[in-house]
């Protein structure tokens, strides 16, 4: 709620908003009325631990859609047909690889949700049958996703396995564990093969889209001689050039979006330092920014809290996790990915369920302790 207020307040403080504000607008709106809710809304543990699978399923849905979409897309790009809604969409920037959107990041983004959801079903179910079908829909989504062209995706995706197969391995049994390592150790052995054969593909056959996805694998594999963290570098440096004109403690507003498009862009629409934190620096001075600080230190808290607990939620949990390298180094404000929030809303829930259960259960165990003793005397 802090985080919202200083929000609220950056808008008191500009001088005019930009049309990029209305979606974070909307999204805090959104986020009010799916807390006051959930917030007295009565589920058992049995029932919340329902309505996350159901969210999973929901997740991978969506993930699959998107990706056959994308996928689509993509062959028929190879092919030298453009889709006029995808183009239309992207203000005639036409997205490369399977990512549907310019913003190639949460697109892929979307597609990672999928598969943690795919892998997690994987580990849970003891169907052969439905291991098959996991394992497709798992392998499939990690092409499309590799496939967009985000960086994020090519590291936090394995790391990302990595936290949900050994969450679930602390929660389940040792078949559970035979087949989470099986999974890593397949992935470890396809990502080493794909790095070794990196510079063996000629990318450039692609009819010109090849180049694109060769430059960002040397910036991964390269960084610092690539200059693949430089757009971001220089966009929080000039967040210090800003700083000692604008008002560091109270914050300027959202007047800063106009002077970072002028500096990075062609000043036609807005830019930012795609980093909330900076963000909230800039329109709401130190408080701003502490008051976003803990907002992620809280999600991250809820995330490994749901991965360690004994009755916890891996998938929810890793699936917070994740969105946090996704959302602090590509949006504006804390309010630009709707998504974490509705995440991080479900993992507050269901933790507030998990802590009533555990007193309730606690307070039972007290009361037959006493009972007991009452009757020994």
């Amino acid at each position: 709620m802090l985080a919202l207020m200083f929000f609220l307040y950056g808008l008191l403080l500009s001088a005019s908003w930009d049309i990029s504000l209305h979606s974070e607008i909307a999204n805090s709106v959104a986020i009010i009325l799916l807390w006051i809710a959930t917030i007295n809304r009565p589920f058992t543990q049995e029932g919340m631990k329902r309505v996350v699978n159901w969210f999973m399923v929901f997740m991978i849905l969506v993930a699959i859609i998107l990706a056959l979409l994308g996928l689509i897309k993509f062959l028929l790009f190879l092919r030298g047909h453009r889709l006029a809604f995808v183009e239309a969409a992207s203000a005639g920037r036409y997205p490369w690889g399977t990512s549907l959107t310019v913003d190639y990041n949460m697109y892929a983004l979307s597609i990672l949700a999928g598969a943690i959801g795919t892998l997690s079903w994987l580990l849970s179910t003891h169907s052969t049958i439905r291991r098959i079908v996991a394992s497709g829909l798992f392998i499939g989504l990690c092409v499309v996703g590799f496939l967009a062209g985000s960086r994020r995706f090519w590291i936090i995706a394995p790391v990302s396995f990595a936290l949900l197969t050994l969450g679930l391995i602390r929660q389940r049994n040792g078949s559970t564990a035979r087949r989470g390592f099986a999974v890593l150790f397949i992935m470890l052995a396809v990502g080493a093969v794909a790095l070794y054969k990196t510079d063996t593909v000629d990318w450039n056959e692609l009819m010109g889209t090849g180049w694109d996805l060769q430059y960002r694998l040397a910036t991964l594999l390269d960084a610092e001689s690539s200059g693949g963290m430089e757009g971001r570098f220089s966009r929080w440096q000039f967040s210090l050039h800003l700083l000692t004109d604008m008002r560091v403690w109270v914050g300027n507003g959202f007047d800063y979006l106009s002077l970072y498009s002028c500096k990075f862009e062609d000043c036609s629409g807005a830019g930012y330092p795609h980093n909330p934190l900076i963000s909230a620096l800039l329109y709401a001075g130190v408080p701003g920014m502490l008051s976003v600080l803990a907002l992620v230190l809280y999600f991250m808290y809820c995330g490994m809290r749901l991965l360690l607990m004994d009755r916890g939620m891996p998938f929810l949990g890793t699936l917070l996790i994740v969105h946090l390298p996704f959302t602090m180094i590509s949006s504006n404000g804390p309010f630009a990915v709707k998504s974490i929030f509705v995440i991080g809303l479900l993992c507050s829930f269901y933790l507030w369920q998990e802590m009533r259960y555990q007193e309730k259960d606690g307070s039972m165990r007290l009361q037959r302790l006493f009972s007991g003793f009452r009757g020994a005397l």
